[in-house]
């Protein structure tokens, strides 16, 4: 479990890196501060990075609303919040779908049984 924790950790900075490339597009690092914005989400607006304090911040992208893989992706990660407190991270679920497709889908998500858990009001994308 803290295996494919720190890998979703690693792979979720890798990506908040590299959507932070320079007018040079340079592919930045690990570690290198993440674009600041302001979004409104499921979960009301969002100031990012300034609402999540000092825990540690991970940005997961997604394509887009209703495919598959994203659903399990996001289902896994709701499944993991315990580890993610534990490790005082913060999750944002981010993509380019409009504000009510994402309370579709999260509406669609909080409905499905996974690991045989329910996940109602833990879903939360941006």
């Amino acid at each position: 479990m803290k295996k494919s924790l720190i890998v979703m950790l690693f792979v979720a900075l890798s990506v908040t890196a590299m959507s932070q490339a320079d007018s040079n597009s340079r592919i930045p690092l690990i570690g290198e501060t993440a674009p600041s914005f302001v979004a409104e989400s499921t979960s009301g607006s969002i100031n990012f990075p300034a609402d999540l304090g000092k825990s540690w911040k991970i940005l997961f992208s997604h394509p887009q609303d209703f495919t598959p893989v994203c659903s399990t992706e996001i289902l896994e990660l709701a499944n993991s919040q315990g580890e993610f407190d534990k490790l005082n991270a913060k999750l944002v679920v981010i993509s380019t779908d409009e504000l009510k497709t994402h309370k579709l889908w999260k509406t669609a998500l909080e409905e499905m049984k996974y690991k045989e858990r329910d996940f109602k009001d833990q879903i939360s994308p941006c």
